[in-house]
């Protein structure tokens, strides 16, 4: 794993042709949502199957993060964390896949 394919010549630039790509666990069945969280080094992902979101830091491997969780997007701002069910309750909408922050 040593490559990346750009679909949309738009995000060329978000790639750095010569990083590595490297794997940080085995055995899940269905993840999503992945942030990178670069002031505390580390990548948070769900893990929809087993509903949690789980915590991969260099060196230290992947954890549990949080858990239950209700699937949905992840996302990050400099605010509160807040599920996006109990969002999505309140305003009367449906969870979408992604969204602006």
């Amino acid at each position: 794993m040593s490559s990346f394919e750009v679909v949309g010549p738009e995000f060329a630039s978000f790639v750095l042709g010569n990083a590595p790509v490297k794997q940080l666990a085995t055995g899940f069945d269905g993840t999503e949502s992945r942030v990178w969280f670069g002031d505390a080094n580390c990548l948070l992902f769900s893990d929809i199957p087993n509903n949690r979101i789980m915590r991969g830091t260099p060196g230290a491997g992947v954890s549990v993060f949080r858990q239950p969780w209700l699937p949905g997007s992840l996302c990050r701002d400099l605010g509160q964390v807040a599920p996006i069910a109990d969002i999505r309750r309140e305003k009367g909408a449906s969870v979408p896949s992604s969204f602006p922050v």
